[in-house]
């Protein structure tokens, strides 16, 4: 069974014919599963910790950076989901040296947005990871693999609901 993934969308095809002529990647479970996951939780990671450093609010800079760490724990378990199938998991992916200008967040933007757009956005960013995680869960064969995107998926739905919580408690101010 196959898949193929438009990087530009972001959207998975299930047993595209033409993967050549479409310029989509062809990949197979469950690594190539494990490491399309690995790829999207540093950048979720990335995300929260490039928000926390352009944000005056504490309260939500504290979430934000809690939320980070939790993406990093989402990517050690799939790094080890890597490991027991037999693959190495190399150094070069690990981003100990996080710059959060170097995630691609323009200032203006967030300057621009108000902290109920912000929120917005981190609840859609939050649905779509839930989506993400059931699609790849689907595509999964391995019973250890299942087993680690359920958790992270039932993470995913707890990040939204903090979100959600955060949004409902700024409307209740205005």
């Amino acid at each position: 069974m196959y898949w193929t993934i438009s990087p530009a969308e972001g959207i998975i095809y299930k047993n595209s014919t033409s993967v050549e002529n479409t310029g989509m990647a062809q990949i197979k479970p469950d690594n190539e599963v494990l490491e399309m996951a690995i790829s999207r939780e540093i950048a979720a990671r990335n995300f929260f910790l490039a928000l926390a450093d352009r944000l005056d609010n504490p309260e939500l800079c504290k979430m934000l950076k809690e939320l980070a760490d939790e993406e990093l724990v989402h990517r050690e378990r799939l790094e080890l989901e890597l490991i027991k199938n037999g693959i190495v998991v190399g150094t070069a992916k690990k981003d100990n040296n996080f710059q959060s200008s170097d995630y691609v967040i323009s200032s203006e933007e967030i300057i621009n947005l108000d902290l109920k757009d912000l929120l917005e956005i981190c609840i859609q960013k939050e649905d779509a990871s839930f989506r993400f995680y059931q699609e790849m869960l689907l595509h999964s064969l391995d019973t250890s693999t299942k087993e680690t995107l359920l958790a992270i998926i039932e993470d995913e739905i707890k990040h939204k609901l903090r979100f959600e919580t955060e949004y409902q408690k700024l409307l209740k101010k205005h």
